[in-house]
């Protein structure tokens, strides 16, 4: 079960896994397959997904979502936030040490793109990563 938090990649992952090992080919049959395996705040996330799907048989009702769409979004929503939350965490014990101010402004902005910090967050953190000398 995926609750909206943890390791998204390796959900999506197992996902894969479980859809060759069971042969389900079909694009809905999946998507049904990934809705199953939701629960928490990603099963209340997924609520417009239930809904497309319940209302296929409506009259003259034509599809919003596919399962390309849900994975799709699915990375966006969780995958980025899984990347973010370990950019953030990687940043926080970021020290510049023995290397050189250059290397470190490099790692730096490696990280720094994917935390989403503000600017002033963003300087706060670099300043406090360089060596006390500087």
């Amino acid at each position: 079960m995926f609750l909206g938090m943890g390791d998204p990649l390796g959900f999506r992952n197992k996902m894969q896994l479980l859809m060759r090992t069971k042969g389900i080919t079909g694009n809905d049959k999946q998507l049904q397959e990934w809705l199953s395996h939701l629960s928490g705040n990603a099963l209340t996330w997924a609520t417009p997904y239930f809904d497309d799907l319940f209302t296929v048989g409506t009259l003259n009702y034509v599809r919003k979502y596919m399962l390309q769409n849900f994975l799709d979004t699915f990375n966006r929503t969780y995958a980025y936030q899984n990347l973010q939350d370990s950019a953030r965490k990687q940043l926080d014990n970021l020290k510049q040490g023995n290397r050189t101010v250059g290397n470190y402004v490099q790692q730096f902005q490696s990280l720094i793109h994917h935390a989403g910090y503000r600017e002033n967050e963003v300087l706060q953190r670099f300043l406090n990563g360089l060596d006390l000398k500087i």
